[in-house]
């Protein structure tokens, strides 16, 4: 089969960008949310564990995300998390996941109630309850 053939199949139907880094972004959380758990576990088993993976992990989503932050955030803010990253207090660390993970959420990346609500009771139902 030629060069040209495989690009002329339907096997080769491109994806648009914005979905490749929806996917990368997707990846990094689920990565960053691994080492936060591993974090945990050793925590909870008395093992002493360095916050390093956990900051790692947070930090290569941060700076996926660094440009969308800034737009989003107030620069206090924005500074707050690039700063908590690097500790290596887990509360810090995680406290800079969740003000990423609640950015995703408001551009609709992670968001996972997304589906309308729809009023399914009948008009005349909502007439006799409200006494029309």
């Amino acid at each position: 089969m030629s060069e040209t053939s495989i690009f002329n199949s339907e096997a080769t139907i491109s994806t648009p960008a914005i979905d490749i880094v929806r996917v990368l972004v997707l990846q990094r959380v689920d990565n960053a949310i691994e080492a936060i758990e591993l974090y945990n576990k050793k925590d909870a088993l008395g093992v002493n564990f360095p916050t390093a993976e956990a900051s790692s992990r947070v930090y290569s989503l941060f700076l996926l995300l660094s440009n969308v932050l800034k737009r989003r955030l107030k620069t206090d803010v924005y500074d707050t998390i690039k700063q908590n990253i690097k500790s290596e207090d887990i509360k810090e660390i995680n406290e800079s996941f969740e003000t990423m993970l609640t950015t995703l959420d408001e551009i609709r990346l992670t968001r996972l109630d997304t589906g309308k609500q729809i009023d399914t009771t009948s008009v005349e139902d909502e007439n006799k309850e409200s006494g029309l």
